[in-house]
């Protein structure tokens, strides 16, 4: 298996600590997909008394987790901030 369908299985472990408010603003198109897809035998290792930036995770899923919260879970002020750290990144990148 490589790192992607660890990942996948990283990021349902997390998906599946969130509440029950967070958790359904995930659509579930986007869990099912991910759970299809996970390495079910890949044993995760995360201490949920820690927080998730405490926490050692495969490159790929903070990706996933970052693109999971900027599409469904951040609020509207939080999408903007994060839209205009884009753009400047962007930016820069591309003079």
């Amino acid at each position: 298996m490589n790192n992607r369908e660890k990942a996948y299985a990283e990021v349902i472990d997390i998906i599946n600590h969130l509440s029950k408010k967070e958790y359904q603003k995930i659509p579930k198109e986007v869990i099912q997909n991910l759970t299809q897809k996970m390495d079910c035998k890949y044993k995760t290792n995360f201490n949920f008394t820690l927080p998730l930036d405490e926490q050692e995770m495969l490159y790929e899923t903070k990706v996933i987790l970052q693109l999971i919260h900027e599409n469904y879970l951040a609020m509207d002020k939080e999408k903007r901030i994060i839209q205009k750290k884009k753009d400047a990144f962007l930016g820069k990148v591309c003079q």
